[in-house]
Parts: structure tokens; sequence; C-alpha cells
């Protein structure tokens, strides 16, 4: 760039001679014009020389950019660890909901606590139903999924009776358990004579067994209402009337087997028991 300035400088010199040399006519008018015009085109030069010198740390630009990058970047990890962490977090809520459970079991336990050897249990609770039987000296069934040996099975039961109802000791709700097949299984009902009756079902044979007056009567016979608790520990079965033990005996052939619901009907006109507040202990 300096050597581009010299020679216009020179070239203006130059003209300015000539210029004097020739004397103070017309063409020594036109000769300054035209050095001035060569001068005006060189500072033009000049100017876009140095106006391209100056624009060209604009380069300098693309750093703040790339810290731009570097801020974005280290966002993304912070997002990225905050995602794990709370990922992290959230695979530790299972077990706190194992322990919710657990307590509901041992909060459960303490209803039964006092009627049991069992130092614990694991409870569950079956849909309430309302059914109707006309089957008749035949079981309705209706099981809850679970099988054992020992355990707790308690019910609110209201039934109702048809002016025929035949046999009212054949007529009843309580519960199935120690079904080991369709054929081997106990049955305890509470029945409109105000009793508390088990059978027994081996195969072909079915006898009844000991069975247990309620307290004070007060069933009802075309309709009633009661609390039944059955309780099997040690092939030892139990049977509990709004709270009261009515019935109690050993038997060797309650086998480990499923429980549930059941009705007994003795006709045909249909033998309607409701079963609310269906709650189950499987005994540890």
């Amino acid at each position: 760039m300096n050597s581009k300035r010299f020679v216009g400088v020179l070239l203006f010199a130059m003209m300015i001679m000539m210029a004097c040399s020739s004397g103070a006519d017309s063409s020594q008018v036109e000769a300054t014009k035209m050095a001035i015009g060569i001068q005006q085109t060189q500072n033009a030069f000049i100017r876009e020389t140095i106006t391209a010198a100056t624009q060209k740390p604009i380069g300098a630009i693309v750093e703040p950019l790339e810290a731009v990058d570097d801020a974005a970047t280290q966002q993304a990890v912070e997002v990225e660890n905050q995602a794990a962490q709370e990922a992290q977090q959230e695979s530790t809520v299972e077990p706190v909901i194992e322990a919710s459970a657990t307590v509901e079991d041992a909060v459960q336990f303490e209803t039964i606590a006092d009627v049991v050897r069992a130092d614990d249990a694991d409870y569950y609770t079956m849909d309430d139903i309302d059914q109707t039987w006309n089957e008749k000296y035949t079981f309705w069934e209706k099981l809850s999924g679970q099988e054992a040996g020992n355990y707790v099975l308690s019910a609110t039961i209201y039934w109702t009776a048809p002016v025929d109802m035949g046999e009212p000791a054949r007529n009843g709700c309580g519960f199935i358990y120690g079904m080991s097949d369709p054929k081997h299984f106990h049955v305890t009902v509470i029945s409109p004579d105000q009793k508390v009756h088990t059978y027994r079902k081996r195969s072909a044979e079915e006898i009844e067994m000991k069975g247990g007056d309620v307290p004070g009567g007060g069933l009802g016979v075309s309709s009633g209402q009661a609390d039944l608790m059955v309780v099997v520990e040690d092939k030892t079965m139990s049977a509990y009337v709004n709270g009261s033990k009515v019935v109690m005996f050993n038997d060797p052939y309650i086998d480990y087997g499923q429980m549930g619901l059941a009705i007994d009907a003795a006709t045909y006109s249909g033998f309607t028991c409701s079963f609310k507040d269906v709650e189950v202990w499987v005994l540890k």
C-alpha cells in the first residue's frame, strides 16, 4: 500500500510541474483538473484499502459465537444430569409402595390377632356380590384366588328366603374352603334356623360336621343379617357369628386348597345371599 501511495504522489507533483511550465492558460487548467482527478482516485483507493483492513477483525466475532455454543452444551449437560437424578429418585418409589402394603397387612392383622395363633398374615379382599341360587342340595361357590392351609374368612352376610324354602337347615350363606378339587372341600354356612352348619364333601360322601347355635338367635327366617367369620388353623375350624364363637372342631380331612364364598339351597325357588366387606387372611 505504501508504494502505490508514493507513485500517486509523484504523478501529482509531475502534473503540477507540467502545468506551471506551460503558462497560465486553458491547458494549464485542464492539467490541474487531471492531476486533481488522479489524486481523488488514489485517495478513494486508499480509503477502500483502509476500510478493508479495518473490517478484517470481524472474524473475531466468531469467538463469542463459539462461547454461546459452549454455554448451550453446558446447559444440555446440566439438563441431562438433572433428568438422570430424577430417574434415580423415581426408581426408589417401589420399595415405599411395598412397605405401605406391608403396613396395611399389619394393621388388618390386628383384627384377627385374638383368634389365631399365627403372628402374621397376608390380607386380601373380595368384591361385594349378590347371588340367588336355586339348584337344590348343591353348593354355589365364588373362589377368592388364594390357596392355603391356614386362613381366616370374614364377611357381613344378608339373606332372603322364599316362602317355600324347604328345609331351613339346607339354606345358608357362608364359605367354602380346603377345596383341593371340585369333589373335596368343606362348606360352613349360617342358616335361617339360627344355626351354623358345616358340611364335608369327599368324592361321593357328604356328611354334616359339628354345628353350633347362634347366641340369642334373632337372625331372621325369611330374611336376616349377620357377621360370619371362619378360622382354619392346623386343621381346626372355628366359626364366629357377630363376634361370638359358636363352634370349633378338629378335622384331619381339612385339605390345603382354595377358598371363597358359598351358598346352600334347599329350594328351586331360589335362596338369595348378599356378601359385603369380604376379607381373607392367609396366615403365616
